[in-house]
């Protein structure tokens, strides 16, 4: 055998001979297997978080609210409105179908994107976010004109304005 680095998250791994003769011999997990397997067919469109637009900045603060990203590469969006979700998926992944599924505790449906892109993560990481944000996420530094855009968005993830006019987030 001998040691691998796996094609979607870079962790090695070794891997017996008769292991290196399978399809999924270059991966270090079925999941990451799932993600690599499917990677020719899912475009995700990098270039979006590159340059600066009320869009990219709506969907950034989103992402900053709600979003999320592992240590093995994977993004995922999660919310209840689909519109917001659809907006998303033609943006960055128009060829990665959203999947529905339903809360736990009362069952409201909601829509999931959820794709393998170390390039969109290292990106991302440049913002300042990383796996497990919620309580170290800094504040990005965003120009003037796309800070409307990105408090849109970031409401949008996670947040709402009251009858009284506060801000709450959750």
């Amino acid at each position: 055998g001998r040691e691998i680095i796996c094609r979607v998250c870079g962790l090695k791994v070794y891997r017996a001979e008769w292991q290196l003769r399978r399809r999924d011999s270059g991966f270090c997990s079925p999941s990451c297997y799932a993600i690599g397997h499917h990677a020719r067919q899912q475009k995700v469109n990098v270039a979006f978080f590159k340059s600066w637009s009320p869009d990219m900045a709506y969907i950034l603060g989103f992402f900053f609210a709600d979003g999320c990203m592992t240590d093995r590469n994977q993004v995922d969006f999660v919310s209840t409105d689909f519109d917001i979700m659809q907006f998303i998926q033609v943006k960055i992944a128009p060829q990665i179908p959203l999947k529905e599924f339903r809360t736990p505790k009362k069952g409201t449906p909601c829509w999931r994107l959820r794709f393998g892109c170390a390039d969109l993560v290292t990106i991302l990481r440049g913002f300042g976010l990383t796996p497990r944000k919620t309580k170290i996420m800094p504040w990005p530094d965003i120009p003037i004109q796309f800070l409307p855009d990105f408090v849109r968005g970031f409401l949008d993830g996670d947040g709402s304005i009251g009858r009284d006019g506060r801000i709450a987030l959750s």
